[in-house]
């Protein structure tokens, strides 16, 4: 005798449905695992340009190459092509005004205050010619196309 019917190979509707809903539930948060992970890459990268950013900065107050005479030259020239804001402070420690304590506040973007929200590097130099710089003071607005707007330095 001939069996009854064939053997189906396939899904059940109610399969599918199963399939689907389990799917359903698992991927949002999965989702959301890969969003989270792409925004804490993205704030590290921030950080890191700014941190490599304060230790250029630093290393050149140190060997002299950033002084008082270019220093709000140099900061600006930072400020524009990384995108910071850049605060620099000096304190004589030694009576003398030898060694000084140099701290560079870097942020990680622009528009943000250097000492609550910056990266801060601290050294001692010798040969410190810098007493203490805002790059906020190289913000001012210059007139654009003759209009009442203005455009910041590093804004577009």
């Amino acid at each position: 005798m001939k069996a009854k019917g064939r053997k189906q190979a396939g899904f059940t509707l109610i399969e599918v449905l199963v399939a689907l809903a389990v799917l359903g539930i698992v991927i949002p948060p999965v989702l959301g695992l890969f969003t989270a992970a792409a925004h804490r890459n993205y704030n590290s990268k921030r950080n890191t340009a700014a941190l490599t950013v304060s230790r250029d900065i630093m290393d050149r107050i140190k060997a002299g190459d950033i002084n008082s005479a270019n220093g709000e030259r140099e900061i600006k020239n930072y400020r524009e092509r990384y995108g910071v804001e850049i605060y620099i402070s000096c304190t004589d420690i030694y009576n003398g005004g030898t060694l000084k304590m140099v701290k560079v506040y870097v942020t990680p973007q622009l528009g943000m205050d250097p000492e609550t929200e910056g990266i801060m590097l601290a050294s001692y130099a010798s040969h410190s010619n810098i007493e203490e710089m805002d790059t906020s003071l190289l913000c001012q607005t210059v007139p654009v196309g003759g209009e009442d707007d203005t455009l910041g330095i590093g804004e577009q």
